[in-house]
């Protein structure tokens, strides 16, 4: 079996500080081509308001991440939360 290396993903939650409802932006940092395309039709299955800087949502959100690069033939992606 042959491994694909990638560099980690940076994936920054960022609450928004202008807004009072504490509302979080997620930026996916790393990919291109089809594994951003991929990772990004993953993610986007999770509604905006249910995005979180808790660890339960870094965790789902790492599980969807995984699910998306193996599906395109990564199987040990490493995700860094800034």
């Amino acid at each position: 079996m042959i491994k694909r290396l990638l560099p980690p993903l940076f994936l920054t939650l960022s609450p928004a500080l202008a807004f009072a409802d504490e509302s979080v932006s997620l930026d996916v940092q790393g990919l291109s081509g089809a594994l951003q395309d991929n990772v990004n039709a993953y993610v986007s299955a999770i509604a905006v308001n249910e995005y979180s800087t808790s660890l339960r949502f870094q965790s789902r959100l790492t599980k969807e991440i995984n699910e998306a690069l193996n599906a395109l033939g990564i199987t040990t992606p490493r995700s860094i939360f800034l």
